[in-house]
């Protein structure tokens, strides 16, 4: 017998906002109660519905306009679907919640009211009604054909999934107890989106450095945020001469080059920005804007030079001072980076010009720090403009015989698998000019990458952590950039690991956590670039994570897709396997707060098919990451 909304509907209750939303569920009796969803503070974002609706998803509302109230955010899906397949298991609106969010019915900062439709009053007094666990919804709706919040099928309603599409041989997909039953599929894996070789690991390719990310304060309490950042083991931290005292931070407050080894960057062009005012520098013609100063030299003159002497002489000066300072401060600093995106803000400086301030900045440094390591060039981008900016600033280096210890560029307009070709180029460049190795090659870095509308995405988190790794980087750090909130990832957050409390860990941050627990990687193979994986083995206590994400915007990737993932020659054994999901959910690319991690048991299912384990995770989300965890 199927139970009213008073009798069903509950999640764990801890909230500030009220948003209330008619829902017509067609559900064969009188419409005459809606839920109304309480929820934690959601952003206004309608992206999820109107992609659910080009979709062709079922969409069953009193308006559109109600639905998207309902779908606003990733935080209140959870809440909202529970609360429609609780009180309405026939009702074919959860088929949508289903498409956009795995964790539906266990969410515990959420809570459901009964309303009733004529009066939008609770329709008891205390208009929330507690159950004892989700569970007991799942089991009262399986059975009816439909499959919705809970259930990777349900009767014959396998959701169009097949033996074929879940990767493997031919046969009959069947369904028990709302759980895919492959045990009429043939007993082989096939072909899969992903692919892990359970056999052979790797040590972790590149290390995780960190770009600014604090306004410091040393009245205030951080043992938190170095708790949080310290579990990613930060290696390289770049900073520069700001009043935020980041190296109060990394130094003296966290301890970071003690307790982890990171080492300290600190910007050379960051500290001439700061004296002359501008991040971007004008010489000559470039000076001048229709017969007359630009505004920016009206502005910041110290930032514009008639000719390159004067702009040699003020280089000269404000690095010699800088260097001076910092070594008779003491500073610990491990390398210096001299140039900061050198395409974008040395305006009409020609190559060969910015190649003589480059010179001049290497030897001041290694002058007052001989120890240090020198960074460069930092293009803005991979050979801007189609020019050869990159490997002629290495030939520039080996012909005056400059010590070059880190070649560094900039990936921010480009998707992950773009750094495989720009990494490849530069080792060509290595094996066909051998002495730059002597005694050993240039580290690769990648000085920024994830540009600002991608940057808070899990999924493309996952993409270029898995991209930097296959191409072999050696330090990679995320850029940091402003937000809607009003706030920048620079300045707080840590680059967007963090809310801007510096405390409350984000979705992304899981992500990073995430990878920085593999140091050693399985091989991995995908069939989509843009639905990848990151897999690790214990053998301690006989566990394996693998870190899944998808991203893009092509329309080869659209919002959800069905996933699979083969682990070959799984490791440990099998007989009593248990398995973990734990999504992380895209908030739009807007900061999200993500206290914990919560396990999803609607996400996925786990087999074992001979000596392999699959995967499978039905209507992945475009922009979702997840991290899955099978033990014994």
């Amino acid at each position: 017998m199927k139970r009213s909304c008073t009798e069903w509907v509950s999640l764990w209750a801890s909230v500030a906002v009220v948003m209330s939303v008619l829902v017509d569920v067609k559900s064969g009796r009188a419409a005459d109660y809606v839920c109304a969803v309480h929820s934690v503070a959601f952003d206004d974002n309608l992206n999820r519905v109107s992609d659910a609706a080009s979709s062709n998803l079922p969409i069953v509302a009193a308006d559109l306009k109600a639905a998207q109230k309902v779908c606003a955010n990733s935080s209140v899906l959870a809440a909202s679907a529970a609360a429609v397949a609780c009180s309405h298991p026939a009702a074919r609106v959860v088929g949508l919640f289903h498409q956009l969010d795995g964790t539906l019915v266990r969410s515990r900062s959420s809570k459901v009211v009964v309303r009733s439709a004529q009066t939008g009053r609770p329709e008891n007094d205390k208009g929330v009604v507690k159950m004892r666990s989700c569970s007991e919804v799942g089991d009262s709706l399986c059975g009816d054909g439909i499959r919705q919040a809970g259930e990777m099928c349900d009767g014959a309603n396998l959701g169009g999934l097949s033996c074929q599409s879940i990767g493997l041989t031919a046969g009959n997909l069947g369904c028990v107890g709302c759980r895919l039953d492959v045990s009429g599929c043939g007993n082989t894996v096939s072909t899969t989106s992903i692919s892990v070789d359970g056999t052979v690991d790797v040590p972790s390719a590149f290390e995780l450095g960190i770009l600014h990310g604090i306004s410091y304060l040393p009245t205030n309490d951080y043992s938190t945020a170095v708790d949080r950042i310290g579990a990613l083991n930060p290696k390289t931290w770049y900073l520069g001469p700001w009043s935020n005292d980041i190296y109060g931070f990394v130094v003296d407050a966290a301890g970071f080059p003690q307790s982890q080894g990171t080492e300290v960057i600190f910007g050379m062009q960051d500290a001439f920005s700061f004296v002359t005012g501008g991040f971007r520098f004008y010489l000559g013609a470039a000076t001048m804007q229709g017969g007359s100063l630009r505004p920016e030299c009206v502005a910041l003159p110290r930032s514009c030079w008639a000719d390159f002497s004067s702009l040699l002489a003020d280089w000269t000066n404000i690095v010699e001072i800088t260097a001076a300072t910092l070594a008779s401060q003491q500073r610990a600093i491990d390398g210096f980076e001299i140039f900061a995106e050198p395409d974008f803000s040395w305006i009409g400086v020609s190559p060969a010009q910015l190649q003589i301030l480059f010179q001049v900045g290497h030897d001041i440094v290694l002058q007052h720090f001989p120890q240090a390591s020198i960074v460069g060039p930092s293009l803005g981008t991979f050979n801007p403009g189609g020019t050869n900016a990159l490997t002629d600033t290495l030939d520039f280096v080996l012909q005056e015989n400059i010590q070059l210890d880190v070649v560094n560029w900039h990936e921010l307009g480009s998707l992950p698998e773009a750094v495989l070709a720009h990494t490849a180029e530069v080792r060509d460049f290595f094996t066909s000019h051998p002495q730059i190795c002597d005694p050993t090659c240039p580290a690769i870095e990648i000085g920024e990458y994830n540009g600002s509308q991608t940057h808070l995405i899990p999924g493309n988190n996952v993409g270029w952590l898995y991209y930097l790794h296959e191409a072999g980087v050696d330090i990679a750090r995320r850029a940091c950039w402003d937000v809607p909130q009003g706030w920048s990832t620079c300045w707080a957050g840590f680059g967007g690991l963090l809310m801007n409390d510096n405390v409350t860990p984000t979705n992304n941050y899981w992500v990073y956590k995430a990878f920085a627990e593999m140091p050693r990687l399985l091989a991995v193979a995908t069939v989509d670039p843009h639905a990848v994986a990151l897999a690790s083995k214990d053998g301690a206590d006989q566990t394996v994570s693998v870190l899944i994400g998808r991203y893009g915007s092509l329309p080869e990737d659209p919002l959800a897709r069905d996933l699979t993932l083969v682990i070959r020659d799984y490791p440990f054994p099998t007989s009593s396997l248990q398995s973990r999901f734990l999504p992380i959910v895209d908030g739009n690319n807007q900061p999200t707060a993500m206290p914990e991690l919560t396990e999803s048991f609607a996400t996925g299912q786990v087999e074992v098919v001979g000596n392999d384990v699959l995967i499978i995770v039905p209507g992945f989300r475009r922009g979702d990451g997840l991290l899955v965890t099978l033990a014994p």
